[in-house]
């Protein structure tokens, strides 16, 4: 499918009349890359727009391996998923594919892929605009955020593709402020380490990744992104990572919980509840949130849950009416 995307996709040449520069979003170091907003002036729509150095990108998903062989980020791979998803499937959870160019940068040439704007930010910013939510308002507020990405994550699956970088950062907020909080619309992004059902190799980010993912198997990649959606529900609901790591004897929480088990990590971690007093996560969390955070973050990668499974839990029910 990505494959016969590669034919339809060709950059055009870029129209500096049509896009206005408006701000700069994000920098990338790793690659000199960066994310700017846009107009279109045409349309009077704000956009967003990846350049990308063509010396690192190359000509072609071909040239990029060729070149860069142990990379398990492929800009291509991005390009085209996206492409696929959003023109091909028509996916309203993946941003809209709006154009792919080339222009002359600072540095020389450069391919930039022109998205639609997602104004509410990514939600590693909401996490930081939440910090004051505890216990029940903290789940509360995190219950129809996590629907829409599981909704999310499930529809991409269902075409075959599985996300591999599933983070915080690479999920956005649709609109700046929710009329609806109960319908969250949300959009996932950068496609670089997507692969098929089944994948092999290191992908994803330290905290996020599946155990699994660090051995020399083949392994089931949705229940990989199941995982990563378990450490997202963690970190929304408590405020802070389970883990730094789950690469072996890196990281002693990741290491207590594997070996006795997520409740009994939850009943021994501490954090800071109302005033200075210290909780155990057992005792903030309530026991449906448990129950489903066992479940997402079971070590075991075919007996995790997955995120079908995860929406049919009862936590997601509490905000129903009976």
């Amino acid at each position: 499918m990505v494959e016969e995307a590669a034919h339809a996709v060709v950059p055009s040449e870029w129209d500096s009349g049509r896009f206005r520069f408006v701000a700069l979003l994000q920098e990338a170091p790793r690659n000199n890359g960066r994310v700017e907003l846009l107009e279109d002036v045409q349309t009077g729509r704000l956009i967003a727009a990846k350049a990308m150095p063509m010396s690192w990108v190359c000509e072609s998903h071909e040239a990029f391996m060729a070149a860069h062989p142990e990379e398990s980020e492929l800009p291509w791979r991005d390009i085209l998923t996206t492409y696929h998803l959003s023109k091909v499937v028509g996916l309203s959870c993946v941003c809209e594919f709006m154009g792919l160019f080339h222009r002359q940068g600072q540095e020389g040439l450069e391919v930039c892929i022109v998205l639609s704007y997602c104004a509410g930010g990514d939600l590693f910013t909401w996490l930081e605009r939440s910090l004051q939510l505890t216990g029940s308002s903290r789940e509360l507020a995190a219950r129809p955020l996590m629907r829409s990405v599981l909704l999310a994550v499930l529809g991409i699956h269902e075409q075959g593709f599985a996300h591999g970088d599933l983070s915080l950062e690479n999920v956005l907020l649709v609109d700046a402020e929710e009329r609806d909080p109960t319908a969250i619309k949300v959009c996932i992004i950068d496609f670089a380490a997507s692969t098929g059902p089944r994948a092999s190799g290191l992908r994803g980010k330290p905290s996020y990744q599946a155990p699994e993912v660090h051995s020399d198997q083949e392994y089931d990649a949705f229940a990989a992104d199941a995982f990563s959606l378990g450490v997202m529900l963690f970190t929304i609901a408590v405020g802070n990572y389970p883990w730094r790591s789950t690469r072996p004897h890196v990281c002693p929480c990741f290491r207590y919980a594997a070996d006795r088990g997520l409740p009994a990590y939850l009943a021994r971690r501490k954090i800071r509840g109302n005033g200075d007093e210290q909780v155990t996560l057992a005792a903030l969390l309530s026991p449906k949130l448990v129950s489903l955070l066992t479940g997402l973050l079971c070590m075991d990668g075919p007996s995790r849950l997955t995120p079908q499974a995860a929406l049919e839990h009862p936590w997601f029910a509490e905000d129903r009416p009976p």
